[in-house]
């Protein structure tokens, strides 16, 4: 799980790329739902990535990501 942890950030601004480029054609209950639905995803993504933490030893429980390597 810990390879989908850029998600967390990923799919609420995906999903505010979609009601900047569509949200004037869209209907403003469907650019509320995208927009929440791409905050519950990104929360229960993080929730899941802290079940998964748990089930490290307590001497394992970190993760280091590196998006870009100069």
């Amino acid at each position: 799980m810990s390879g989908y942890l850029w998600l967390v950030v990923g799919v609420p601004l995906l999903g505010c790329l979609i009601n900047a480029v569509f949200g004037k054609s869209l209907p403003k209950r469907a650019v509320a739902g995208i927009a929440c639905t791409a905050i519950g995803v990104s929360f229960i993504i993080g929730v899941l990535a802290i079940l998964e933490l748990n089930t490290y030893g307590v001497a394992d429980r970190f993760r280091v990501s590196v998006p870009y390597v100069w």
